[in-house]
């Protein structure tokens, strides 16, 4: 085995993958990506709700991206500030259950 590669050991007995360092680089950028991605979603449906504070939608789109960010906690806050403004009773379900999903202690 090169020195270069890096040993991942998967559940199963008897089989290794091998990951090369180009193809890690390659894995480390789309991440990055996502969690950028993730980022400006979080800034772009914040600035709807300072611009139309008791909007259900935006605070359920900001929502989803904190969790594609990994921000259960404000994911949480802003699927039950949904729950208080929703009209809508399919996305009020949908957040409940979102909401129920993450798992808060």
């Amino acid at each position: 085995m090169d020195t270069q590669d890096i040993e991942i050991k998967p559940v199963k007995e008897n089989e290794v993958l091998i990951v090369k360092p180009q193809r890690k680089k390659i894995l480390f950028s789309i991440l990055f990506v996502v969690l950028i991605g993730a980022l400006i979603l979080v800034i772009l449906f914040g600035k709807d709700i300072l611009l139309k504070l008791d909007d259900a939608v935006a605070y359920y789109n900001r929502g989803l991206a904190y969790v594609t960010k990994g921000d259960k906690q404000s994911a949480g806050a802003d699927f039950k500030k949904v729950l208080e403004l929703c009209g809508n009773s399919t996305l009020c379900q949908d957040a409940q259950q979102r909401l129920d999903n993450l798992e808060l202690k």
